[in-house]
């Protein structure tokens, strides 16, 4: 038993020291002592670091954290304050809106790092892959895939109606993104799910394309919503190219 249980694997994104990243931990159950294999807590770890691989985030889990996000201006610590403060107490829903590059996707990932840590079960969605793969699928089909992301104790939901954008440059989601939006979030919504949230509209831009999904994003959200104005001056990618 101990054997089994001290053989170690490769890493691959996240070093488990109670699997010793096997993914599985073996014990002797009952009077007969049979030897039984039991998943390790850090599984759903595991399984959001391959959702986030297959979106192209890599391994920003362990990349993405409180102590590595720069705050140095005053909306910096605001944000970086307010996930803290969801990451300690994680009740209601943590929604980041606004200018691109600004670091909304980091510190909900940090978030997202912690609960995973603690062992909580938590589900990543990307818009831009997700919603496409849901929206295509047969209807049957369908309903299995978005169940997992309607019952999930946690559940990130990264660049909500990020699909493309309009010839004047906004956002512009189809009703099929409308209505899958609305299926997943009023689900939420009545079960009141914790959710993490990030998306480059503005609240007032999500109330205009959709009155009940941005006022349940509002009101589920409360004193956890941050907004960051459009200003390409808050995009740190763009940071190498100022004059």
């Amino acid at each position: 038993l101990r054997t089994l249980n001290e053989a170690a694997a490769p890493a691959d994104g996240y070093d488990c020291p109670v699997c010793r990243n096997k993914a599985v931990v073996y014990f002797l159950d009952g009077p007969e002592e049979r030897l039984v294999a039991r998943e390790c807590r850090c599984v759903p770890m595991r399984r959001c670091l391959r959702k986030m691989r297959e979106s192209g985030l890599g391994d920003s889990l362990t990349k993405c954290t409180f102590q590595d996000f720069r705050a140095e201006e005053g909306w910096q610590k605001a944000l970086l304050a307010c996930a803290k403060a969801y990451a300690e107490s994680p009740e209601g829903w943590l929604v980041m809106l606004g200018q691109p590059g600004c670091g909304k996707t980091h510190l909900c990932t940090a978030v997202c790092g912690e609960l995973l840590r603690r062992g909580e079960e938590l589900l990543y969605f990307s818009w831009r892959l997700e919603s496409a793969r849901i929206k295509s699928a047969l209807p049957e089909a369908r309903e299995e895939l978005l169940r997992q992301y309607l019952n999930a104790p946690y559940l990130y939901i990264d660049d909500l109606f990020k699909t493309g954008r309009g010839p004047d440059g906004t956002v512009a989601p189809s009703a099929a993104d409308l209505n899958l939006a609305f299926t997943l979030l009023s689900a939420r919504y009545a079960r009141q799910a914790p959710t993490i949230l990030s998306s480059e509209l503005s609240a007032d831009a999500l109330l205009r394309l959709d009155e009940a999904i941005g006022s349940r994003i509002v009101e589920m959200a409360g004193k956890n919503l941050c907004a960051v104005r459009n200003d390409k001056k808050r995009n740190y990618r763009l940071k190498g190219i100022r004059e």
